[in-house]
């Protein structure tokens, strides 16, 4: 039985050490992972809204030299770092979803969510982001929001809805 126990160790582990060595050449070699390098540049601002909006908001930006990436779901803030983030999208939930994963995930990001319903603006506040209304969804705000200007940074302002 000993004997046994000792020729089937003796079999498995060169062929366990041989096929982690040909997963790890493959991984290596066939398979871009991201690097550190990758996650730590961030892109300006991250949007997440209705197309409508996206094709006024987008070209805007690209205009004024802001790297923008226009987020479809919410798995797409595991990738990438961001210094702006908006939930713009007409179904609140969602967009609470976005500020809380987005918040959770870059502590230091900056939120901006539109607020379709007066109830959420509490909910919008304890996630981080800052309430915008229909009227504020433009690019002037959005750069005004990514590079304040010193007047902006001197007057003390509630960083809530």
């Amino acid at each position: 039985m000993e004997l046994l126990l000792l020729i089937m160790t003796a079999a498995f582990l060169p062929a366990g050490y041989w096929l982690m060595k040909r997963l790890d050449h493959f991984l290596t070699h066939h398979i871009a992972l991201p690097t550190e390098e990758t996650e730590k540049v961030p892109l300006d601002v991250a949007l997440f809204a209705e197309e409508a909006l996206l094709r006024t908001l987008v070209p805007g930006l690209k205009e004024a030299h802001i790297s923008v990436e226009s987020i479809q779901s919410d798995d797409d803030l595991c990738g990438r770092q961001y210094k702006l983030m908006g939930a713009l999208g007409d179904d609140d939930l969602q967009n609470l979803l976005v500020c809380s994963l987005g918040k959770k995930r870059m502590p230091h990001c900056i939120i901006l969510a539109k607020n379709n319903n007066p109830l959420y603006r509490n909910l919008y506040r304890d996630a981080g982001a800052k309430c915008l209304d229909r009227s504020e969804l433009t690019v002037e705000r959005i750069i005004e929001e990514l590079h304040p200007s010193r007047s902006e940074m001197n007057r003390q302002e509630d960083p809530g809805c």
